[in-house]
């Protein structure tokens, strides 16, 4: 028997069966990663969040600085805060830093899946379970869940807002200005299409930031 990081033991004829598959993907190609990314896509198809997981423990076994530390997000949509406030907004710069060091009101960046789809959400942390465990309330919602470390992705230490000094310093580093634009034509166009109570607000800001990237302003 042979046991995984994650203590599951698996019999030597599991072992040799998955090195059989192995083998078949190198054989594919001389481009093992182009063939790996295939099958991954293709396992994706029908098990998205499974493969996610997978590619994320491997990222995290070997140690990538990336995920060590962190990372940046150009936000695509907006986010509710507290009190019904935009915490993020489409556009503005997200810093996102490990989850090391905890206390209840951080906001998380979390993600759930179910067999077609990955789904994100923005959630406040609530308590703490001995196990491991994040209680994370969704502002949205008011609804509490009990979050596992590993669907965890990061904890919100910074953002950036659109327009500000060090958002024009970043932006330009990190994408481009019709990025941007498409970022905010397509919320703009999901929002007429839409039923929310402050639709007219958002499509307005929306707005002024395409006024503001259409004037080579960033």
């Amino acid at each position: 028997m042979e046991q995984t990081a994650s203590g599951e033991e698996r019999s030597t004829k599991q072992v040799d069966r998955y090195a059989s598959v192995a083998d078949e993907i190198r054989g594919l190609s001389q481009d093992v990663t182009r063939s790996l990314l295939a099958v991954l896509l293709e396992l994706a198809k029908s098990h998205p969040g499974s493969v996610y997981i997978a590619a994320k423990k491997h990222a995290e076994k070997h140690g990538f600085l990336l995920l060590d530390e962190g990372y940046v997000g150009v936000s695509d949509k907006f986010v509710v805060g507290e009190n019904d406030e935009y915490l993020l907004c489409p556009g503005d710069v997200a810093i996102y830093v490990m989850t090391t060091r905890l206390k209840t009101g951080d906001v998380l960046v979390v993600f759930y899946y179910s067999k077609e789809l990955v789904r994100f959400y923005h959630g406040v942390v609530s308590s703490f379970d001995p196990g491991g465990s994040v209680e994370v309330r969704d502002p949205c919602s008011g609804k509490l869940y009990w979050e596992p470390p590993e669907r965890i992705l990061g904890k919100l230490a910074k953002i950036v807002q659109f327009g500000s000094r060090e958002w024009h310093e970043l932006i330009g580093q990190l994408v481009s200005k019709k990025y941007l634009m498409d970022i905010l034509i397509n919320d703009s166009k999901r929002l007429e299409e839409g039923d929310l109570s402050d639709k007219l607000k958002r499509i307005a800001e929306l707005k002024r930031r395409l006024t503001i990237l259409a004037a080579g302003q960033p």
